[in-house]
């Protein structure tokens, strides 16, 4: 065998030796998110009763802008419902209908602190969010908050009394 033969076979078993050290630490890593994220629990849907889907789906869709996953009547289970699209966890917006299908109408629930329960979604910028619920004509109920450094936070409700809390997490200086 000629040194050039030798060293062709050392570099194709260097090569090789990578390959398997490289797909190795994949599996590693692949093997060790799949054991770390065994038993965590995700969120994946929030509920709001609402009394009309209809007006529901636009407030949410129209005024807050968030998007419409789809919407449904269960005649079995005699419910009308919606999506809403959320990261982190969607919105489920549900009507309770009667035995002929027919909307129910609900008792509205008193707004009032501590706000419980309530749906928290993120903002980057409370200011600008402030100032869009106000020319869309949605009321604050409380806030803006602020602990300074931290994190300030708003409360909003839906037609229905449900209670939405938007929050702007702050970094400190």
């Amino acid at each position: 065998m000629s040194i050039g033969t030798i060293l062709i076979i050392l570099l194709v078993m260097f090569c090789l030796g990578l390959v398997i050290l490289a797909t190795a630490i994949g599996l590693f890593f692949f093997m060790r998110s799949r054991a770390s994220s065994k038993g965590k629990q995700k969120a994946d849907h929030f509920a709001f009763q609402v009394e009309d889907l209809s007006r529901s789906i636009h407030f949410y869709t129209g005024k807050l802008g968030m998007k419409k996953m789809f919407s449904k009547i269960d005649d079995d289970h005699h419910e009308a419902f919606a999506f809403i699209e959320l990261e982190g966890g969607n919105l489920e917006l549900l009507q309770i209908l009667d035995e002929e299908n027919r909307p129910i109408p609900m008792e509205k629930r008193e707004i009032a602190p501590p706000y419980c329960p309530h749906l928290a979604i993120q903002t980057e910028d409370l200011s600008e969010l402030v100032q869009s619920l106000k020319e869309k004509d949605i009321p604050i109920i409380k806030g803006p908050l602020e602990i300074p450094g931290q994190v300030r936070w708003l409360y909003i409700a839906d037609p229905d009394n449900n209670v939405i809390e938007y929050v702007q997490w702050l970094r400190s200086a």
